[in-house]
C-alpha cells in the first residue's frame, strides 16, 4: 500500500496493514443487494493488472448505482478515500458495502469479465449542525518536498471527540490519531491542537512527507470527524501496531464509520478536510 505520509517513531516508520471489519448483527436491515457484472477489454497500453482493477472498480461503481438508482460519476467514488473525503455527498448516492468478487468466463489476457455482489446503504441527505465544526490546517501552505516534516492544527467550536486520517491518491486511508501514542481524541471548544506535538516529536513521532520511486508529486488529503460525544469509529487494534489501515477497495471499515456516524444523528457529528501537495525534486 502507497504511504506518503508517515508516522516515524525514532529510525523505524512503524505501519499496520490493512484490516477488513465485520459488520455486527442487526446491521443487515439497513442495506440493500448491490450486484453487477462487468467484462472489459484490454486497453492498448494497458496492462492485465489495469484491466482487472478497472473492470473492478467498474463493477463495484454500477453495483452501486444498480442499488440505489443513483448514477456515479466517477468509479473511483465508490473508494474508502472517496468516501471518507465528503461523507455528506457520499451518502446522498448511498455508500457500497464490502462484497465480493467472482471472475467468470471468457477472462483471457485480452478480455477480463468479473461479478461483484455485495450491499449498500441506501442514499440519504445529511444535514449538520452549522454551529458545530471542526478545521483542521497543516503549515507549509500546504506544499512540502521530500522528507518536510508536517503539523497539523485542529479546532473545534465545542469540545469534541476527533479521529484524523490521512487519505492517499490512491483511496487508501491511514488513522493518525487515534494511534498507540496519541490514543486522547479529546479536543476543548476553540483551543487549537497541534499534532504531533513537541513532546510528541521528542518522542519520535513525526509526520513526514515521501514520494514513491518516479513520482514527482502527489495530493493527499487530511480528513477530521469531530463527534459531540465519545465514539469509537475505527476499533481499538491501533493500541497493538501503531496505526490503522484500510486499502482502496476493502470499504468495510469506512462503511461502519459511515453507519456508527448516521446513527449519532446528523447534529452529532461534523468533518473537515485539509488537501496538501508533496513536490519532488524537478
Amino acid at each position: 500500500m502507497r504511504k506518503l505520509i508517515l508516522i516515524q517513531c525514532g529510525a523505524a516508520v512503524l505501519a499496520l496493514g490493512p484490516r477488513i471489519w465485520a459488520r455486527s448483527a442487526g446491521q443487515d436491515a439497513e442495506l440493500r443487494p448491490a450486484v453487477a457484472e462487468v467484462e472489459l477489454t484490454l486497453g492498448e497500453k494497458e496492462t492485465k493488472t489495469d484491466l482487472m482493477n478497472r473492470a473492478k472498480n467498474q463493477a463495484r461503481a454500477e453495483a452501486l448505482a444498480n442499488a440505489n438508482g443513483v448514477r456515479v460519476d466517477s468509479i473511483t467514488a465508490v473508494n474508502n478515500g472517496k468516501v471518507l473525503l465528503d461523507l455528506v455527498n457520499a451518502s446522498a448516492r448511498g455508500i457500497l458495502v464490502e462484497g465480493t468478487f467472482r471472475e467468470l468466463p471468457p477472462s483471457d489476457g485480452f478480455r477480463y469479465r468479473v461479478k461483484f455482489e455485495g450491499k449498500a446503504l441506501p442514499p440519504r441527505q445529511i444535514h449538520l449542525d452549522p454551529s458545530f465544526t471542526v478545521k483542521v490546517a497543516v503549515d507549509q501552505d500546504g506544499v512540502f518536498r521530500p522528507g518536510d516534516l508536517m503539523h497539523l492544527t485542529i479546532r473545534s467550536t465545542a469540545d469534541a471527540s476527533i479521529h484524523v486520517f490521512n487519505v492517499f491518491a490512491d483511496g487508501s486511508v491511514t488513522v493518525l490519531i487515534p494511534n498507540r501514542y496519541h490514543t486522547d481524541k479529546t479536543i476543548r471548544a476553540n483551543t487549537d491542537l497541534v499534532f504531533p506535538s513537541p513532546a510528541e516529536e521528542q518522542q519520535g513521532i513525526k509526520l513526514k512527507a515521501a514520494l514513491l520511486p518516479n513520482q514527482k508529486d502527489a495530493s493527499e488529503s487530511i480528513v477530521v470527524i469531530a463527534t459531540k460525544e465519545p465514539v469509537d469509529l475505527v476499533g481499538s487494534d491501533f493500541k497493538e501496531a501503531i496505526l490503522k489501515e484500510f486499502d482502496a477497495g476493502n470499504t468495510g471499515g469506512i462503511t461502519q464509520l459511515a453507519l456508527k456516524l448516521l446513527r449519532l444523528g446528523d447534529a452529532a457529528w461534523t468533518q473537515s478536510v485539509e488537501t496538501y501537495r508533496i513536490v519532488g525534486v524537478r
